[in-house]
């Protein structure tokens, strides 16, 4: 009896399995035949133009609140002294009123604001997210990312804090609770939904060696990392776009934004002693 209903349940779930596969294969020529008839011109010849210029889903990046000089990438590097600093310590506030990097006058860390700008046509959801490339003398131990979004949104990350056995966790004073990185290299992912055409988004990148932290008092003074934040249409906004357009019959030649990418690189290190 048992074998019976082993039997029949293989039989029942191979034909579920059958089931979807003739469904997904299915949609997939209805998908074709829509974008195939709707895509073609009037001598019946399917008509495909990317243009590069021209993007129903495009972003790019600048450093200017006037937006000129719109790019999809951006650079930026600084010099952090070994003594660190603290949050407290930071000019905040000063940041706010400056474009592109900002040099504090009472000691350096890297402070820098760009801006996002959607320069498409189609409302869109963008992926962004920061990844250390390269890390010399385990700065990353230490150093500490804020990242602020629109002047209103902040966020604190740092490598989770190394705890030898037997010893307590630091304790920071005057100081946000850190974000841990995702992982060694990720330091995080974020979204951005519904970014409408025209619409600018700022950010303001700070990177300091935290003086709190144990592991500066270790460090080397030869410490540096690269970093980069990319910023992603996401495909599923370039999917909709299509078939929207191939729904509606609104074009017959159908125009199709590619996902669009742009990033910033920082570099942050020790600025040179005597002895080093």
């Amino acid at each position: 009896m048992n074998e019976t209903k082993a039997i029949i349940s293989m039989m029942m779930l191979k034909r579920t399995i059958r089931f979807f596969i003739l469904s997904a294969v299915l949609a997939g020529l209805i998908v074709t035949g829509a974008i195939l008839y709707h895509g073609r011109n009037d001598h019946g010849v399917f008509v495909l133009t990317i243009d590069p210029h021209t993007s129903n889903g495009g972003i790019s990046i600048t450093e200017q609140r006037e937006l000129n000089h719109l790019r999809d990438r951006l650079s930026v590097h600084s010099m952090i002294p070994m003594t660190g600093h603290t949050y407290a310590s930071l000019n905040i506030d000063d940041t706010m009123h400056h474009e592109g990097q900002w040099i504090d006058p009472e000691s350096p860390y890297l402070s820098y604001r760009f801006f996002l700008v959607n320069t498409g046509l189609e409302t869109i959801d963008v992926s962004y997210y920061m990844r250390l490339t390269a890390v010399d003398a385990g700065m990353d131990d230490y150093i500490r990312v804020l990242i602020i979004e629109d002047d209103e949104s902040y966020r604190m990350y740092q490598k989770k804090d190394s705890t030898p056995f037997g010893s307590l966790s630091p304790t920071y004073d005057q100081m946000p609770t850190g974000i841990e990185f995702l992982s060694d290299r990720i330091v995080f992912r974020e979204h951005i939904v519904d970014f409408t055409p025209t619409e600018v988004k700022s950010f303001r990148v700070l990177i300091w060696a935290e003086s709190q932290d144990p592991d500066l008092e270790t460090a080397d003074v030869t410490g540096r990392i690269k970093a980069f934040i990319n910023f992603t249409v996401d495909l599923d906004s370039q999917i909709s776009i299509i078939a929207l357009k191939t729904l509606l019959g609104s074009t017959r030649d159908m125009w199709i934004g590619t996902p669009t990418i742009c990033n910033v690189e920082l570099e942050v290190y020790h600025e040179p002693t005597e002895d080093a």
